[in-house]
């Protein structure tokens, strides 16, 4: 996007009223300094590029599956910054 970044985005989401979209990121910037705190604490999905097709339509089910059920889809920021889903890392590239 070459006006607003990823960040931008999920902040300006978290300000909006209830019922917020639910948000997918995709990032090819997951283990530089720039981003580390926002990959830590977002609520939003954030996915690794390369993402593959499988990988990003089962991300997208999930989404809409927890917007029915109000609850969101695992993931995890590890300690070491090293951002993964809770997809195996392998799918996340097929």
């Amino acid at each position: 996007m070459p006006d607003v970044d990823g960040a931008a985005v999920a902040s300006a989401v978290e300000h909006l009223a209830p019922p917020r979209p639910a948000l997918l990121l995709m990032t090819g910037y997951a283990d530089g300094p720039t981003y580390a705190e926002f990959l830590q604490t977002t609520p939003a999905v954030v996915l690794n590029k390369p993402v593959g097709i499988d990988a990003l339509r089962e991300w997208v089910r999930r989404l809409r599956e927890s917007r029915s059920s109000r609850t969101m889809p695992q993931h995890r920021h590890p300690p070491d910054g090293h951002w993964q889903s809770s997809l195996h890392p392998a799918a996340l590239t097929s």
